[in-house]
């Protein structure tokens, strides 16, 4: 959620939105995705160096948002309806893997 906000309000201050009187919303979009990248990618790694969580399924679901829409030009709310349902999808998945493992550790 942290690093959603973080990319909405650089998206707010019009970062690297270029010289011209209006900003342009693509390198806008572009600038700020860098930055969220980046912090993202800190984020996890100090998630994996305090072995703190192993679950990245909401920051892979941001992470693919800000791609889509940074980088790849793709429309806000598409972005996000597509980051959406990966994270509906992988949690849907580790949620029928989990029951599976109880179900394997029940029988004799």
């Amino acid at each position: 959620a942290l690093l959603f906000l973080a990319y909405l309000t650089l998206k707010a201050w019009d970062i690297g939105g270029g010289t011209g009187p209006l900003p342009d919303p693509q390198l806008v979009a572009r600038a700020c995705g860098f930055w969220a990248l980046l912090l993202s990618a800190l984020a996890i790694a100090v998630r994996v160096a305090k072995r703190t969580g192993f679950f990245y399924d909401f920051t892979l679901a941001v992470v693919l948002q800000i791609v889509l829409h940074g980088f790849l030009k793709v429309p806000y709310v598409n972005a996000g309806a597509v980051s959406l349902l990966f994270l509906c999808g992988t949690l849907g998945v580790r949620a029928i893997l989990a029951r599976r493992q109880r179900l394997i550790a029940v029988l004799p």
